[in-house]
């Protein structure tokens, strides 16, 4: 068995590990998950007009159904067994019967870490930033660019503007880089996915470990717990 972490393997997560490994950021400080949903998309708009729909019926509603594309992004680098947990549903003036904003805060020993839950933030944004000593990386799983917050290489004035310029090269070059994915049918949206199952049945085949790590998962579960807790034992319960 395994489990379907659809955005742990998308190309550019995958693209990250090895320049992360390569010491790119140096020591990780901080980690920022967003992930945005449309209730009025064809994912959200059963579960708007259907009272019984299963999502409903979660502990967690909502929140259930997409969680781990917030909370995988942070444990990568927040490896603590019991992290600390704070976590906040947002009152919202929707007419729906389950709370739609999510705000968390992780804290590890050395790391600490923000995810973002919005159905109401647009535009609709889904996009990882890992604050390092040496480099900030930013991931937009949306676009599929991976860039660097630039750092001025000029003194003074001149140095600040040029870090503009820096932005929109590592951007012409993240586009043209999908150009050639796309004319190869590699950039796709569940690209992260289809790679997970063939990794998968890959590792039955050859008899190797799993893509995602059993005690990975179970971590990522206890994490889920504590939040689905918290949001009960709230003031004002929203579960």
């Amino acid at each position: 068995m395994t489990i379907g972490y659809t955005y742990f393997f998308d190309p550019i997560c995958r693209l990250m590990r090895p320049l992360i490994r390569g010491g790119v950021v140096r020591e990780i400080v901080h980690v920022e998950s967003v992930f945005g949903y449309d209730l009025s998309g064809p994912f959200g708009e059963p579960i708007l007009s259907d009272r019984e729909h299963r999502v409903r019926q979660l502990p967690g509603k909502l929140f259930h159904n997409v969680i781990d594309h917030l909370l995988t992004k942070l444990t990568e680098f927040i490896t603590d067994d019991r992290p600390t947990i704070h976590a906040h549903a947002l009152p919202t003036t929707n007419t729906h019967d389950f709370p739609d904003e999510l705000r968390i805060m992780i804290l590890g020993r050395r790391t600490s870490g923000y995810a973002t839950f919005s159905a109401h933030a647009r535009p609709i944004a889904h996009s990882l930033t890992v604050f390092g000593t040496r480099n900030t990386l930013h991931l937009d799983l949306v676009s599929g660019c991976m860039t660097f917050s630039s750092t001025p290489q000029l003194p003074g004035t001149i140095g600040r503007l040029s870090c503009a310029f820096g932005q929109a090269g590592q951007y012409f070059f993240q586009g043209a880089r999908n150009v050639v994915r796309f004319a190869r049918s590699e950039y796709q949206y569940f690209a992260g996915l289809n790679f997970l199952f063939l990794a998968f049945y890959d590792s039955i085949i050859h008899d190797t470990p799993v893509p995602i790590r059993y005690n990975e998962i179970l971590r990522v579960s206890a994490c889920m717990d504590e939040i689905f807790d918290q949001l009960r034992r709230s003031p004002s319960p929203v579960l």
